[in-house]
């Protein structure tokens, strides 16, 4: 794991700061703000921070290979998704404008007619042939997309530079031709709407961090985004989703603690703690969770179906055979194909 430390203080509103800093002899590669050092022992050092906090994030890992992930399906997460969709822009470059700003223009009319590669390919001529950065606005686009074709190693270094711009967004651009635009990122089956800028930037870069092995990073990403706004659900939800890529579970329960199940983010984080609650070896706290996650109907169907299901395989190693096959029952009227309900129930007889 990674260690806190004091840091200088930056302003979410004028972008994300990254901060690698080395702490031994190597290779340091990076300007000011941005530095990625490795030593001759493999090791390497990063330093994440995010505006505003006062505190940045280190780790250090090796080239050794990582721990293989859990077999279960519920430790394994989806791969991450991201959908920018904007209209057409109403606005047109004048006559008198830059390259980049033309460029960024058509960036957004192939983004609006769904064809991404080509917008993607827009928006990085306008980020080079913007030789002043006068806008960080095609980064952040060529970085967005980049995630969203699945391309993680491409996009890393255009959300990096927008997590270490002083420039605010929406910029200039911005504003002209993709005004209120939100990003949708999806996090295990759960849409979270997230305005076009540097808080999108930071969660994409976790999520690419995670996607090339370098999940102590993204933790401390997404640990300062969450500390920035510790009483929003969403970003409390990125956090945990990002300790479930760990198998943290205690950090989990830690996390969610205090929490009861209020819509689909509150049931999924419930879930999350009743089965680190499981792992730490308290089943009656565990249950507790379960039946919180189950109070509501209104919830996600397939949330209340791994509800169900994962409260009826606690009962079972807790030898309430009864109160199991209650909820097996349940489930399989429901959903007769759910997991594997039906063996369970033909072993209660």
């Amino acid at each position: 794991m990674g260690y806190m430390r004091a840091r200088r203080s930056i302003k979410l509103g004028s972008g994300v700061k990254l901060n690698l800093n080395k702490r031994s002899v190597g290779l340091t590669v990076g300007g000011r703000g941005a530095h990625y050092t490795v030593n001759s022992r493999g090791q390497r050092t990063t330093t994440v921070g995010i505006p505003g906090s006062g505190v940045s994030y280190s780790s250090r890992s090796s080239t050794r290979k990582p721990a293989a992930r859990a077999s279960s399906q519920r430790a394994r997460r989806r791969p991450p998704q991201a959908k920018a969709a904007i209209p057409a822009p109403t606005a047109h470059p004048g006559v008198f404008a830059r390259h980049y700003e033309r460029a960024f223009y058509l960036g957004t009319t192939k983004l609006a007619a769904g064809d991404d590669k080509a917008a993607l390919a827009a928006f990085r001529d306008a980020d080079t042939s913007d030789d002043k950065h006068r806008a960080i606005s095609p980064a952040l686009f060529a970085g967005v997309l980049a995630f969203q074709l699945g391309d993680h190693e491409a996009a890393v270094p255009y959300l990096e530079r927008v997590t270490n711009s002083a420039q605010s967004l929406p910029d200039s651009l911005m504003s002209k031709y993709a005004p209120s635009l939100h990003l949708s990122v999806e996090v295990n089956r759960i849409s979270l709407p997230v305005p076009m800028g540097s808080v999108a930037a930071v969660m994409l870069l976790a999520e690419c961090y995670c996607e090339t092995e370098r999940l102590q990073e993204a933790i401390g990403l997404a640990q300062k985004l969450h500390e920035h706004s510790p009483s929003s659900s969403g970003m409390l939800l990125f956090l945990c989703s990002m300790y479930l890529r760990a198998e943290d579970w205690d950090e989990i329960v830690h996390a969610t603690a205090g929490i009861s199940n209020e819509d689909d983010i509150t049931l999924m984080l419930r879930l999350w703690q009743a089965q680190g609650m499981e792992k730490q070896g308290l089943p009656d706290a565990a249950l507790e969770a379960y039946r919180d996650a189950l109070k509501s109907k209104k919830r996600d169907e397939e949330l209340l179906k791994e509800a169900r299901y994962l409260r009826a395989k606690l009962y079972i190693q807790l030898g309430k055979r009864a109160m199991a096959k209650r909820d097996l029952g349940r489930l399989y009227g429901e959903d007769p194909g759910f997991e594997e309900v039906r063996a369970l129930l033909a072993s209660l007889g």
